[in-house]
Parts: C-alpha cells; structure tokens; sequence
C-alpha cells in the first residue's frame, strides 16, 4: 500500500512544483504552459548539476545534496514571486484549470490501460531494457562509484560518456530513496503517468499557438485539450501494425510500456519543444539561445539520442528564421553552404542511410502517412505563416535526413543506427500530430461547438477502442490481463520480488552470492528475462548469467564469461541430471559460483555435489517454481 501512497505524492508533487514554478515565470493561468515551462526550468537546473557530478565521479550523496538545494531554490523563488508580482490562484482559477484541462488526464488514464492490458511486455522487462535502468536507480544510492558500474551485472565497469550526460536514472534514485518506494511501481505506473501528462499538455500547448495564430474563436479554446488524442493510436501493438502495415515505426512499443524512459522524453517531445519555443520568431537573440541551451540540457539529460534531434531540429529553425532576412549571402546562403560542405566532408554511414530510406519506404507507403501528407499539403491552403512555417520546419528536418551527402551531418551526429531510427520515430510522431492538429482546426471552426465534446468523445472511443483492437488474441485476454495485474500489484512478478528477499536473506548468512540464474522463465505464461532482473530485487548477488546481454567491460576476470557457458546452464537447468550439472563444474569452480537458480520441478534432486537446495518459491498462479542452491 505504501508503495501507491508514496508513488501518489510523488506525482502530486511533481505536477504541483512544476505547474507553481512555471506559474510564478509565466504569471498566467493556463496549465500546459505553466506545466511545461516548469518542468523544463526544473529539469534544467537538476539535470546541469547531475550532469557535473556524473562527469567527476562525484559520491552520489552530494546529488542528494544538490537535489535538496535546488528544491529549497525554486521554492523560495515561487514564493518570492508570488509576493513580488502579487499572484494569486483564485476557486475561479482552479474551477477554470479544471474544466479546460481535465481530459488530458482521461487521455493518461486511457494510455495507462493499455500500458497495464500489455503486460507481456512488462515481465519480458521492456525487451530486457529494464535490467539495466530500473537496477541502476535502485543501486546507485549504495554505490562508491555508481557512474562506473554493471548495474545488472552488479560489478565495477567502464561506462560510456554518454551514460555519464543521462541523469534521469540519478534523479529518480533520489526519490526512490526518500519515498522508500519499489522501483517497478513508481517507473512502471507514476513515472510513466507523469511523462504520459508531459506529452499531452505540450501537445495542448503547440495546438494553442497554432490556433492562435489561426485565429480560432475563443469559446473553442477549451476543446483543445482533446486534441492530445492523437497519441492513442501511438499506443497499438507493435507486432500487429507492422503485420498488417499501418505503422513502421522503430521502438513503437516503448510509447506503450517505457514511457517512463529518459529516451521517451526526447522521442516524443524534442521537436515539439523546440519548434514551439522558436518557430514564430522573426530574429534570433541572446535569449533565445539561452532558451535552446535550456532546452538542449534538459533533452540530453534524458537520453543522448536527442543529439540529433537537436541539431536538425535548431538548424532548420536558424534557415525558417532567417529566411526572410534581406541580407539573405549572409544570413542565409552563406550558412547553408557551409552545412553541405561539412556534410560532403564528414563520413558518409550507408548502415545508417540504408535503414532510414528502408523505414520511410516503409512509411509512406501506409494510411497515417498518406492521410498525413495530404493534410500538410491542404493546409498550404490556410495562407498563414505560422502554419507554413510549421510545414517547412518539419520538411526541412525530413530532406537533412534524406539527400545524400548533406544527411551525413545527420548520420555522423547519430553515431548508431538506433539512435538514427529514434529520431525518424520522433519526426514521424510529429507529423502526424501536427496533421491532426489541421485536421482538428478545420472541424472545431466549421462545426458548431454543441456538437464538438459529442463528436470528440465518439473519437476518443473509437481510436481508443482500434488501439485496444490491436492486443486482442495475443499472449491473453484483457481480462486475464487485468488478473495478472491485479495478483502482482508491484508490476513485476511476485515470484521475482520473493526470490530477490530470499536470496537477500542468504547473502546475510553466506555474504555475496555469485549466482547463476536462467536468462529466460515463464511467469504466467509469458517470457520473463530472470538473469537480468536480479540485482534488481537482491542486494548481495552478482548475477553472471546477466552477463551475455550486459557486457562486463572490464579488466577483472568476470568479463571472461562466455556464453557458450550459459548454454551448459542452460541444458542442466533444462534437464536437471547429474551429467549436465558436471559439464558446469569447470567454469562454476573458475569464477568461483557459489550459488544457482533452477526452475521447474526440482523435487527429485536436494543437491548437486556440494551444492544444497536451501530453498522453493512457488507461484501457482503465475506457473512458476524456483529452487536456490547454494553451495555449502
């Protein structure tokens, strides 16, 4: 129980200060832009201290440290401004938040469900991916050096820079520390409610600029927060719209159950954020690139494959700005120049070029791109400059990435094909979105607003409804998802969670377990990716079998393990006889194993040579049994 109050305050808290805090900057009522400039400006500041403290190898208590400053500094400055500029949120105000605000929480409420009825992909930890992320904000506060670690591996390694700019996992050990909340609960359901949120009032907050500008009459102002609905369709099954061609999008199904990822923020949300800050301004100053700056921080925090983005993004904004410059050699041609000699010079990537062409092969071939492209090309037709600007920002970024040669720019900034792939993702997002935006204008001004809620509330039902359409028949029902659920109310197995206490309570017995795991188990009836998840749930164990998929890079002798020693395991786990067991004996004595997990019916054997079942978890429900062997 503890863990939902506490997950509760937590996101209370972070709607409550970033919505005070870009209140007491903006000094205006309306909550998307309060929202967002506050958890920007929040996030700024958090993630420029992290940022430090990672690169320096900084103990993780002075974080904590910084953490605390940083609040105590934008709470003085809410209630400083508050006083100065006599700001005040009257009934009247909150009656108002309320009524043009509350169906962006419908819409997260909505996307929370299918994330649950997805379950499968929640035991299979994110396609393995939370192994690594959810181990790392649960050890980092007990680590010496947590910036130099294995987190699923549970050893010291060599980190890459990049991991050493990505703060998220640093923040939200701080508050998993001070909440005393399980790390699958507050990521996996309050994390991903709140970045859900971020995305649908930046949504609601880019549709009102357009809608200015588009000079939308008032009284239908209070529907835009409707508009967010488009990202529903974000949340179908993977597996299902690439079968049946409606949407090619790399890493689709992280919308579904990582949104809590730091990646997800720039995924989603980059170019959003930086086309709506910049996109209507006649000049560039100082203090818009203090707010690109700004911006870039916070982005990068999360996840460096917002490099990309950030730089194709900022680029063509520079060229849509200044192109009604009359000194147009300078301001204009001349830097241009420059970015296609510096992308005929840097290295072309054809395993990049190669998989981008493929996608929007892919792409354009299917209905939300087609209706997409036409949408964009109608709305040519509103001859208005916001609107064309918009339209030319995004088929900018769309041929930086495409012509050849000058995308190498794009290429090099990438430096992997996944990071590449993502910002295709979030270009794709965009547009789609932005389509649906013109899509929505032209209804909401032509159609009277008695009809606009009824006709909105059919839609919500019906994309919500296709989108749910898309996990039927696959692993279970929705009402065996919501069982499953239900019986393991953490979002991990219960299985799991019992066996990291009980390997815990032998490591205090026997100290630090060297442990040898299955990679892969059945936790009601889906794969669930046991060896990786471990040092999750247990403190004292260096799992050895999470090895294969995070590599150990190392000096020491346990990056020496190889795979073709977890298929042994494998076998013997598979068959449980004393042969297979002694074909591991070799390399269980070189990295001096201590201990073992075997699944399945193990009733016939208490012990393998000198090692000794010590202990059974059984889940009926969830068809699982684990025995721990431990060697005397």
């Amino acid at each position: 129980m503890w863990d939902y109050i506490s997950g509760l305050l937590f996101l209370i808290w972070m709607i409550a200060l970033s919505y005070l805090f870009g209140f007491s900057i903006r000094k205006e009522h309306n909550f998307s832009t309060n929202l967002i400039t506050g958890y920007i400006g929040y996030s700024f500041i958090i993630g420029l201290g992290l940022m430090v403290i990672e690169l320096f190898d900084v103990p993780w208590m002075f974080a904590l440290i910084y953490f605390f400053l940083t609040i105590i500094f934008i709470l003085f400055y809410i209630i400083y401004s508050i006083k100065k500029n006599k700001l005040k949120i009257t009934k009247e105000d909150i009656k108002n938040l309320f009524q043009e605000n509350y169906f962006l929480f419908i819409i997260v409420l909505i996307l929370m469900f299918i994330s649950v009825i997805s379950f499968s992909v929640y035991w299979l930890n994110n396609h393995l991916d939370d192994g690594y992320y959810l181990s790392k904000i649960v050890k980092m506060p007990y680590l010496d050096t947590p910036y130099s670690y294995d987190y699923p591996v549970n050893c010291y390694a060599k980190s890459m820079l990049s991991y050493r700019i990505n703060t998220w996992e640093l923040e939200s050990s701080i508050y998993v520390y001070l909440l005393k909340i399980n790390v699958f609960v507050y990521c996996r359901l309050f994390l991903n409610f709140f970045n859900y949120l971020l995305f649908c009032s930046t949504i609601s907050l880019f549709t009102t600029k357009i809608y200015k500008k588009l000079n939308l009459s008032n009284d239908r102002f209070k529907f835009i927060q409707y508009i967010p609905i488009v990202i529903i369709f974000f949340a179908t099954n993977m597996n299902t719209v690439y079968q049946i061609g409606f949407m090619h999008l790399i890493d689709h199904w992280q919308f579904v159950t990582a949104m809590y990822f730091g990646s997800s923020i720039p995924r989603t949300m980059g170019i959003l954020w930086i086309m709506m800050t910049f996109v209507e301004n006649d000049k560039i100053t100082i203090k818009d690139i203090f707010k690109l700056f700004m911006i870039s921080v916070v982005l990068m925090s999360k996840s460096s494959i917002a490099l990309p983005i950030i730089v194709l993004t900022s680029v063509t904004l520079y060229f849509i700005i200044n192109f009604n410059k009359e000194r147009k050699v300078i301001f204009l041609l001349i830097p241009l120049l420059i970015y296609v000699v510096v992308g005929i010079i840097l290295p072309n990537n054809l395993g990049i070029q190669s998989e981008i062409y493929s996608l929007l092969t892919q792409n354009v071939k299917t209905l939300p791109f087609l209706v997409s492209l036409v949408v964009l090309v109608i709305s040519f037709t509103f001859r208005n400059s916001f609107v064309n600007r918009i339209n030319f920002t995004l088929i900018f970024i769309f041929a930086l990435m495409m012509i050849p040669e000058i995308n190498d720019v794009f290429e090099n900034f990438s430096i992997y094909n996944f990071v590449s792939n993502r910002m295709f993702t979030t270009l794709m997002y965009t547009f789609y979105i932005v389509a649906f935006s013109y899509v929505a204008y032209f209804f909401m001004s032509h159609v009277h607003r008695n009809i606009l809620k009824p006709v909105f509330l059919i839609l919500t039902c019906i994309i919500t409804g296709s989108s749910i359409l898309t996990y039927t028949g696959r692993n279970m029902t929705i009402k065996n998802s919501l069982i499953v659920i239900a019986q393991n109310k953490k979002m991990v197995p219960n299985s799991t969670l019992e066996l990291g206490k009980v390997l815990d309570e032998i490591s205090l017995e026997k100290g630090t377990l060297r442990i040898l795991a299955p990679e892969f188990v059945f936790a009601n009836g889906v794969p669930h990716p046991l060896a990786t998840i471990l040092t999750t749930v247990s403190s004292d164990t260096i799992s050895y079998s999470a090895i294969p998929r995070y590599y150990v890079d190392s000096d020491e002798e346990i990056a020496s393990y190889k795979y073709e020693y977890q298929e042994l395991f494998h076998t013997f786990n598979d068959t449980k006889s004393d042969d297979d067991f002694n074909n591991c004996i070799k390399f269980i004595n070189k990295y001096g194993i201590n201990s073992f997990i075997l699944f399945g019916d193990t009733s016939k054997h208490d012990s393998y040579g000198d090692f000794k079942k010590v202990q059974t978890i059984i889940d009926q429900n969830a068809g699982v049994y684990y025995s721990i062997y431990v060697k005397g």
